[in-house]
């Protein structure tokens, strides 16, 4: 994935630091970590808040590139020392929704209040409650990242829960059924000591079970008072998400992000089902498509400008070759990519 020159710089999932610190301790240097990001050494203390989500994939791409070269860990062992680097103190760009999982009564709560309010959150990874008699069952996925970089990320989004558990009840938390939804790798223990029972791999679902006694330990943070206050606060916030831009420009924002491969994926991570989001566009009279093919057509215009050729604009579009980026392009415009170039005067500035 490319980060598109003069995209919107919309916010990463504020891991940045934690991944290239983890690249450093396996001797990687920063050069190497951030290489075609256009970040260096001397923006990492506030390049979570500005970068692209594209650089950050490209971050972890040669994280893991890296790593295999030097043959070290892979995917799922990185992503578990990424998310064992997790505090919930650190937080503080989301006091709301850290103290409303702080402040609960118990784990059990804490664990559905946090997940309640994800929206809130960056995340990539999403993590879906379904309450099983007195079991909680978490579903985690992640529908954005993609190939080994989907692994990096759902596994350093269990170990983020496994290190948030601990810190809330002071001890770790004992689980009764991991699954996952790939098959076991050679960094895989890594992952069994975290979980502290076998792991089921390659089950068709990645799968987190915890029992309902140990969801009804009490958090020694508990206050019921601070917890409704926040919680009404984290609510005011959603709301204020909600109110917020149209659902023809949140798409917009994501494509130009590199956040929304496909509908799934954009649906994913605004938190509706694809079905709802193909529904809310259509009552905005635009579709996924035509604001996908809109922003490639950016793409490709930038491109242009830049003075790629057509075999690099399509590598960099996904096509396997000129002639699919070629008839897509007569799709978008209705004439070839040079003909629309020679048109629009897009010489290389």
């Amino acid at each position: 994935m490319t980060v598109p020159a003069g995209s919107k710089p919309l916010p990463a999932t504020g891991m940045l630091l934690d991944i290239i610190n983890v690249g450093r301790r396996h001797g990687f240097f920063d050069d190497e970590l951030l290489a075609g990001t256009g970040l260096h050494t001397y923006d990492l203390p506030n390049a979570s808040e500005t970068i692209q989500v594209a650089a950050e994939f490209a971050v972890v791409r040669s994280l893991l590139r890296l790593s295999r070269e030097r043959v070290g860990p892979g995917p799922v062992a990185l992503g578990v020392e990424v998310g064992l680097g997790t505090h919930l103190a650190s937080l503080s760009d989301l006091g709301a929704w850290r103290t409303a999982i702080s402040s609960s009564a118990t784990l059990g709560q804490g664990i559905l209040t946090g997940l309640s309010f994800m929206s809130l959150t960056r995340t990539l990874t999403l993590i879906t409650p379904e309450v099983v008699g007195r079991d909680v069952h978490l579903s985690v996925r992640n529908v954005v990242a993609p190939g080994e970089l989907r692994i990096f990320y759902v596994v350093r989004a269990a170990a983020a829960m496994a290190v948030i558990g601990r810190q809330l009840t002071g001890v770790p938390v004992p689980l009764q059924e991991v699954c996952v939804d790939f098959p076991r790798s050679a960094d895989a223990a890594v992952l069994e000591s975290l979980a502290g029972i076998p792991i089921r791999w390659d089950a068709g679902q990645f799968r987190i079970v915890i029992a309902g006694e140990v969801l009804a330990r009490p958090l020694p943070t508990r206050n019921e008072r601070l917890h409704r206050e926040t919680v009404e606060e984290c609510r005011r916030q959603v709301d204020l998400l909600a109110a917020g831009p149209s659902w023809t420009t949140r798409v917009r924002g994501l494509l130009a992000d590199g956040r929304a491969p496909g509908l799934d994926a954009a649906a994913a991570v605004l938190s509706v089902s694809a079905r709802s989001l193909r529904r809310y566009l259509a009552d905005e009279g635009t579709s996924f498509r035509s604001l996908q093919d809109e922003q490639r057509l950016d793409d490709v215009r930038r491109a242009f400008r830049a003075g790629l050729t057509h075999a690099q604009i399509a590598r960099s579009l996904g096509y396997a070759d000129v002639t699919g980026f070629s008839r897509a392009f007569r799709r978008w415009t209705g004439m070839p990519p040079e003909a629309w170039r020679r048109q629009n005067a897009l010489d290389p500035d």
